[in-house]
């Protein structure tokens, strides 16, 4: 092969990356002190010029967003005004004439005020502050953040996209028969897929092309079309993630049981969110070991990444009975259901609001 697979998936990635929506970004952080009292932060980043050939429905949905939080009509505002913060602020950035972020704070003097704030999500937030052991805990209920009308585009949507993922898997399926048949191919052939260049015959090759037409199939069948007016990776998180904005919890102390968060730092956890692409990567471990995409996304996250691609043709490879659409889509429900309850408990350290003093 004169060019590689590895550079023909970067390639497809980074052209449906540039046509993707430059969406709105909302984080969340949430501070919690030894005494009881917290700090929320909402952060929103609003993309920046859009390219001249974006599409109309695109820009006047940006454009519309951007008035909203210029104007103080966005859904943030209105839940500040909702609560009762005995602190807050607010904050924002132009660039160029455009608005480009807006960050409010609310800070509570005891967990009351934190379980307030979050009373109008599908989260039901406990924060029990001891110098012991503090507990935070959050329990999701079912998101209600999608109509109707954006639950039956996204039946249609997942039924083309689990269709494509089947053809993934038979794809797969069949490449790791083949090399059953003929191990010694195993090596030149993933060679092929994770590496620049690849020593494979013409009936390789032909497998090979196969086996990225469906994955990129898959990629596009996850993007917003110009007919519709959201893409099926934000149709799901409307759908299953309970989160109004991707979460962060600071705490003050050594933690010492963690259930539901991935940790960022030493006193930083996340909520991982329930995104498509993250589930496909689950579901394709079910059928398919080891999994082509979880080791691609991996070297599509570091171009500097290295894979020992030896040690992965070695690597014994198991195909179970493919499933139907039908299975796929139950299999990306249950991988989108977040856990009942996510848990952090730590030892305090700090004595006063947000980090202002330290037990002896």
């Amino acid at each position: 092969m004169r060019l590689g697979i590895r550079p023909i998936l970067f390639a497809c990635a980074a052209v449906l990356a540039a046509c993707s929506d430059p969406g709105v970004e909302e984080h969340l952080i949430c501070s919690l002190a030894a005494d009881g009292s917290s700090q929320v932060e909402v952060t929103v980043t609003l993309p920046g010029p859009l390219p001249n050939d974006a599409d109309e429905v695109l820009v006047d949905e940006i454009a519309t967003q951007r008035q909203a939080y210029a104007g103080g009509w966005d859904r943030w505002t209105s839940h500040f005004e909702r609560i009762e913060a005995d602190e807050e602020t607010f904050s924002w950035k132009r660039e160029q004439g455009l608005l480009r972020s807006v960050t409010r704070t609310a800070g509570f003097a005891d967990p009351a005020g934190l379980q307030a704030f979050f009373s109008e999500t599908d989260l039901v937030v406990q924060f029990t502050p001891d110098q012991a052991e503090s507990v935070f805990s959050i329990f999701p209920l079912p998101s209600s953040r999608a109509t109707r009308d954006e639950r039956e585009r996204l039946e249609m949507l997942v039924e083309v996209w689990a269709a494509a993922v089947v053809q993934y898997l038979r794809e797969v399926a069949d490449l790791y028969a083949y090399l059953e048949s003929d191990p010694d191919r195993a090596t030149p052939i993933f060679t092929a897929i994770f590496d620049d260049e690849g020593d494979v015959t013409e009936g390789e090759e032909e497998r090979l092309e196969r086996l990225v037409d469906a994955f990129v199939t898959i990629m596009e069948s996850a993007e917003r079309s110009p007919e519709e007016p959201s893409s099926l990776e934000q149709l799901v998180r409307l759908a299953y993630d309970p989160f109004p904005a991707r979460l962060r919890v600071v705490v003050e102390g050594r933690v010492r049981s963690v259930r539901g968060f991935v940790k960022v730092d030493s006193d930083t956890y996340e909520a991982p969110p329930l995104s498509l692409e993250q589930a496909l990567t689950t579901l394709e471990e079910i059928w398919i070991t080891p999994p082509l995409l979880t080791t691609y996304e991996m070297l599509e996250r570091d171009e500097e990444a290295e894979l020992d691609v030896e040690g992965f043709a070695a690597l014994p490879r198991r195909v179970s009975e493919l499933p139907d659409a039908n299975e796929v889509r139950d299999a990306l429900e249950a991988a989108l259901t977040p856990p009942e309850e996510y848990r952090l408990t730590w030892r305090p350290t700090g004595l006063d609001a947000f980090g202002a003093g330290e037990t002896p």
